[in-house]
């Protein structure tokens, strides 16, 4: 009697605080699990058989075999050893590949898994954003399309800028759409900038495209036009500049400001400051391309917005439908008509929710922006930039799938605009698969069919007034089959090009690497003369045309390399009277010269190296290349002989 007296006082089983507060820690742990199942996914997409790749894009894993050298040659980014000259880049990115060197030793996956683990980690932080604000559906979609983009699956598998680039902008996004609702919204503005400049350290004025699309989300959440209201927005948009700008100018002042006898010379400059850099080669110089000449409108020359090679133009031709051509539509096409299709719709469809609306508005200008600016640049565009609106992409995917459905429940006349979006997209994609029909040409008609059956059941359930999510569900899925196929391929085998990487079949320049004369010489063979051959002084022990001849024997073989006209060789980095100074102290003594008309028609350093110095004959170096050995010990008072007039540099001296 007691015990029944006591069970029945006691409070039920199901209302009891303590087991309460259980189940909705649990509740909320499952609630994680899509997000971590889709994070999983895309780590071991980055990760899968990671070794294959070797030191991935050796230009940049020569930097980081170097910046461990020095903290000065950390900070500033050198290509070599010596601190001759730096990277095309500023140096955020591969720090953090240097520390990971410095910590864990200099290694394949030293060098690749931050790129790795930075891409899974954007796929989290894209997931944790849109679920925010549209949902548990439209985040798992979200994230699920970043992760199996097959250009985002080529740059995260390599040390590139992008991942890094990628990572920095989402979390200004958060950050940004967080300061809409957080009482402490100055900081979290202050944040968004301060990523934002971060982003701009790693790819410089790339990283500043979206920015028009996130001041212009401030200006979509107000709730009303009041005089209260737009100070804040003023305020707002102040902040975020200040502290973009700011961070954004950090380095560059610093590098400038540090006497350009005492640093490396910024490679890619015009004159030596990272200023120009900024503005210049990693700025307008790739929209308006050099000294804005036209694009061609036809095959048969070189497009100043990509690279002449065996399978065309590496990077497409300028025009309104480049992100769907043969160079950049297997890359980021995919998908981008449903995005941008659904994304209007999600805009209308939260016309009158602040947050969701300035949410959905950001990604749908992201995608805007980069694309505009990367379809129509005239200067030098590669394929794997598309990394960059990935992001955008796969926000607008699951932001829109979730805007459609509630546009359907609200209204069944949107299937009108929700049929055509998915035939649109579907032919796109036929389209693109079509150029290369062997390459998954099975995946063709199961994604016809699969996105097909997946619209017929939206269109069923519309009319019966059903739930639709499990009919978007099927059709996404559907739609995401063939970009996920190229991934898989992405992440199976390794890139051919480390330095224009690509998804998919890799064709023309992707079928092919540069790097230490990968067409022409023995890379193995010379590194192993050069350090049976020591010159005790020598600072490098070698000297070559540009960074591609020399970064294969510094990231693969640790030799001191000077790249004496930087990335393509033709940065005026020094004088032949300061060359023939470092000759006669010893820093350096040996130089490998292009043959043939190249001699004469190239760098002045080179032209006086050919005419006063000695080549080698070695029976241990290959018969077989285009680039002779030079000694230059004690030949100083010649180079000095053979320096025209004009050989002044306002690079770096010694």
């Amino acid at each position: 009697m007691s015990a029944r007296i006591a069970g029945r006082d006691a409070p039920p089983l199901a209302t009891h605080p303590g087991l309460l507060t259980e189940a909705t820690t649990l509740r909320r742990w499952l609630q994680l699990l899509p997000g971590a199942a889709v994070v999983s996914l895309s780590l071991a997409l980055n990760t899968w058989s990671l070794s294959v790749a070797g030191y991935g894009n050796t230009y940049y894993a020569a930097a980081v075999r170097s910046m461990t050298i020095s903290w000065k040659n950390f900070f500033f980014g050198a290509f070599d050893p010596g601190g001759f000259i730096t990277v095309d880049k500023p140096p955020v990115f591969l720090w953090v590949g240097a520390l990971a060197a410095r910590t864990f030793g200099y290694s394949t996956w030293s060098l690749l898994l931050p790129s790795a683990i930075a891409g899974a980690a954007s796929v989290g932080l894209l997931w944790v954003i849109v679920r925010r604000y549209f949902g548990p559906f439209a985040a798992t979609t979200a994230a699920l399309v970043l992760a199996l983009s097959p250009v985002s699956v080529a740059v995260d598998r390599l040390n590139l800028p992008e991942p890094f680039l990628v990572l920095a902008l989402i979390g200004a996004a958060g950050a940004l759409l967080q300061s809409l609702e957080s009482p402490r919204w100055w900081a979290w503005t202050v944040c968004a900038g301060l990523l934002v400049g971060v982003a701009f350290n790693i790819k410089m004025l790339a990283g500043w495209i979206p920015g028009p699309a996130f001041a212009a989300a401030l200006v979509f959440a107000l709730p009303e036009l009041t005089r209260a209201t737009v100070r804040q927005l003023v305020v707002r948009l102040a902040l975020l500049g200040t502290a973009t700008l700011v961070v954004s100018a950090s380095w560059l002042l610093v590098v400038d400001a540090w006497p350009r006898s005492d640093r490396p010379y910024i490679g890619s400059s015009a004159n030596n400051s990272a200023v120009d850099l900024a503005l210049g080669y990693n700025g307008f110089a790739r929209v308006a391309g050099d000294g804005g000449a036209p694009a061609p409108t036809r095959p048969g020359g070189q497009a100043p917005g990509g690279v002449a090679g065996p399978g065309g133009v590496f990077g497409g031709y300028p025009g309104l439908l480049r992100m769907f051509d043969n160079a950049n539509g297997g890359q980021i096409g995919w998908l981008l008509p449903f995005a941008i299709g659904a994304g209007l719709v999600a805009v209308w469809s939260w016309r009158d929710d602040p947050r969701r609306r300035a949410a959905a508005f950001l990604f749908l200008g992201w995608i805007v922006l980069y694309g505009v600016v990367f379809s129509y640049s005239l200067g030098t565009f590669h394929a794997f930039y598309t990394a960059a609106m990935a992001p955008g992409v796969a926000a607008l995917v699951g932001i829109g799938a979730a805007g459609l459905a509630t546009a359907l429940r609200r209204d069944p006349r949107w299937l009108a605009v929700v049929v055509p979006l998915v035939g649109v997209t579907a032919w796109t994609q036929v389209q693109i698969a079509d150029r290369t029909p062997e390459f998954y040409g099975w995946a063709r008609p199961i994604m016809l069919i699969t996105s097909l059956a997946g619209l017929a059941a939206v269109t069923i359930l519309t009319l019966r007034r059903a739930p639709i999510t499990g009919g978007i569900a099927l059709t996404i899925a559907g739609l995401l089959l063939l970009p996920a196929a190229w991934s898989i391929s992405a992440s199976s085998n390794a890139s051919l090009n480390a330095t224009l990487p690509q998804a998919g079949p890799q064709r023309g320049l992707a079928g092919s690497t540069f790097g230490s004369l990968a067409f022409d010489f023995d890379a193995g063979s010379l590194a192993s003369w050069l350090q049976s051959h020591p010159e005790p002084r020598a600072t490098w022990q070698l000297v070559v045309p540009n960074s591609q001849d020399g970064s294969r024997l510094i990231a693969q073989y640790g030799l001191s390399v000077m790249a004496l006209g930087g990335f393509l060789g033709g940065d005026n980095t020094i004088s032949v009277t300061s060359f023939a100074d470092l000759t006669a102290s010893g820093s350096v003594r040996y130089v490998l010269l292009p043959g043939g008309p190249r001699l004469s028609a190239g760098n002045p350093v080179l032209y006086a190296v050919g005419a006063a110095c000695l080549p080698v004959r070695s029976t241990s170096l290959p018969a077989r290349y285009r680039y002779a050995l030079y000694d230059c010990g004690g030949k100083a008072a010649a180079l000095r002989g053979e320096a025209p007039a004009s050989a002044t540099s306002p690079g770096r001296t010694p």
